[in-house]
């Protein structure tokens, strides 16, 4: 325990009281970090691998070898974001300030922002490169990485809610992070459900059209001629 100054005299503050409800608090918080983080290392896996899949099958069906296309220049789609939501959570629990959760949670913003911007780009061309797409959705203009940038966006309301609504606690942790776990929370049923219904193998299928369009377009000026050792 420890004697602090008050109005109208000194009070007992019991240190052991405040140290448990911060630690309630963190605890929250990186629970909700953690099942966010959660979710989208999933869909990251499974969004990686239907790319990955369709990128190959695309250069078997077009006769280009693998070791035609430069490794780093392969357009496989990796998100950024499932990154820090884990590193946040491992700190939260390690009891870093309210600081360092705020200027972290710029960085979640950034990369959910990116990430989606990545995916409502491939998104565009799934159309241009297979017009049955149009028609597969219709009436709804759309395709099968609508949920991902759903989800994605999901993280992103996340984030800037949380960051808008939180701020005027910073200084205050224990009341910072509730705020933070709280604003996280109301989006998770719209994260799990958008997660729940991403198809890998629809994706797969819209991708490689994509994929064989570039990498078509790509032989007729040499593509392919020459092996890339990297």
């Amino acid at each position: 325990m420890r004697f602090v100054k008050k109005r109208g005299g000194w009070r007992v503050l019991n240190l052991h009281a405040v140290v448990v409800a911060v630690t309630a608090e963190a605890k929250e918080l990186a629970s909700a970090l953690k099942e966010m983080a959660r979710i989208l290392k999933d869909v990251r896996r499974k969004v990686y691998d239907a790319s990955e899949e369709a990128f190959e099958e695309a250069m078997r069906e077009v006769g280009i070898s693998e070791w035609a296309v430069p490794s780093v220049f392969r357009p496989t789609m990796v998100f950024t974001v499932d990154a820090p939501l884990g590193s946040l959570a491992s700190a939260v629990e390690k009891g870093v300030d309210d600081m360092y959760v705020h200027e972290f949670m710029l960085d979640i913003l950034d990369s959910a922002s990116y990430d989606q911007g990545e995916t409502n780009m491939i998104q565009k061309l799934i159309p241009i490169a297979d017009p049955r797409v149009i028609e597969k959705y219709r009436p709804e203009l759309k395709t099968a990485l609508k949920e991902v940038s759903s989800l994605l966006y999901g993280i992103k309301a996340a984030a800037d809610m949380a960051l808008r609504r939180c701020n005027k606690l910073l200084g205050r942790k224990s009341e910072y992070f509730s705020c933070i776990a709280e604003n996280l929370r109301t989006q998770l049923p719209r994260i799990r459900r958008d997660a729940e219904e991403v198809k890998p193998e629809s994706i797969k299928e819209e991708l490689k059209e994509v994929y064989k369009a570039v990498l078509e377009h790509g032989k007729k000026y040499g593509l392919g001629e020459y092996p890339y050792w990297y």
